[in-house]
């Protein structure tokens, strides 16, 4: 490979993902103290977190192998880009203030083709067109230094704390409307979106539930899935049936193993669906919640929500498994204790 060929490589094959800049923010969202953080020492930190270190050199010889040393340079490179955009994203969030000179910074790479005993060439190359902007300092605002807060600064970082990859796209789309309606003091739409949302999570929990509990029986199993997709059928019935579900330890045993999550745990999230349905229902004319949809209420029903959302799809993952798998029913015994 030439210098040539590997600038190409490095090129092509440098590509920051949503998942990578989500990543980037979790991880300056989660620095300890509140500051000042140097962004650009914080690049190297965020690259050996996600397994990279920039080599000093990238060695063209036949002798030597180059596509590790590509391939850490690539991955350097992301984390660096990564970096400079969830750190704009939160400045923009409001979850840092910025301060200092705002510097560019150009990521560039040695090469050589010098290796021991033998003469070459040693160079390197700019990557102008991966440069961006950081400022020299930043501090976490007043408002956001509580624990846990972060989560209502970005869908991307809600998303992430939740862990539901897994979910419905809508869902998700449902809970970033949620989490900006919130940023602009807007309660109603965010309770609103919200509770779309938890719908959403109840629907998409039953069915997997049903499909690994019920593989032996699919008119039950039918029946069920039915239920919880008709539009018709109340929310708090649905609500009911997965929770019956869930808990019917004859049915559910090996799913709650696997899953390690009790039934008990069900009843917390009802109760965090319930309020979120009554604050949800302010949007009926007339209707007031008993407890007003302030700043206070609505950020405890989104950082409830993240935990809850965490674990319906955490079982949801598990039940999933189990279809796609094959698992027999037959390993789990008729009775609990």
């Amino acid at each position: 490979m030439n210098a040539q060929e590997a600038e190409a490589e490095i090129r092509s094959k440098t590509n920051v993902t949503k998942q990578k800049v989500t990543f980037a923010k979790a991880f300056l969202c989660n620095l300890d103290g509140i500051g000042p953080y140097n962004p650009s020492n914080l690049i190297p930190v965020f690259a050996m977190n996600q397994g990279y270190r920039l080599p000093e050199k990238i060695v063209l010889d036949p002798s030597v192998d180059p596509d590790p040393l590509i391939e850490q340079t690539v991955g350097y490179f992301t984390c660096a880009m990564a970096i400079a955009e969830a750190t704009w994203s939160l400045i923009h969030s409001g979850f840092f203030w910025h301060f200092g000179h705002i510097e560019q910074h150009r990521l560039d790479q040695q090469w050589t083709t010098v290796v021991p005993g033998g003469g070459g060439t040693t160079a390197g190359w700019s990557f102008d067109d991966f440069s961006f902007m950081l400022p020299r300092e930043l501090w976490k605002t007043p408002s956001y230094r509580a624990e846990h807060l972060e989560i209502l600064t970005d869908p991307d970082i809600f998303l992430n704390k939740a862990n539901i990859e897994n979910a419905d796209e809508e869902v998700i789309e449902a809970i970033g409307d949620a989490i900006l309606c919130f940023k602009h003091g807007l309660y109603r739409p965010t309770v609103t979106m919200l509770g779309k949302a938890m719908e959403g999570a109840w629907i998409e929990f039953g069915c997997s539930i049903a499909n690994a509990a019920l593989e032996g029986d699919d008119k039950e199993k039918e029946r069920i899935i039915q239920k919880l997709q008709d539009d018709f059928v109340s929310v708090p019935a649905k609500i009911r049936q997965v929770s019956d579900l869930y808990k019917n330890k004859d049915l559910c045993n090996h799913i709650i193993k696997k899953a390690e999550i009790l039934p008990s745990a069900i009843d917390s999230i009802i109760v965090w669906s319930e309020v979120l349905r009554e604050a949800r229902n302010a949007i009926h004319f007339g209707a007031k919640p008993t407890i007003p949809n302030s700043y206070e209420k609505v950020s405890v029903l989104l950082i409830d929500g993240a935990k809850n959302f965490s674990i319906m799809y955490k079982i949801k993952r598990i039940a999933d498994n189990i279809v796609a798998q094959g698992e027999e029913k037959g390993e789990r015994p008729n009775k609990m204790g």
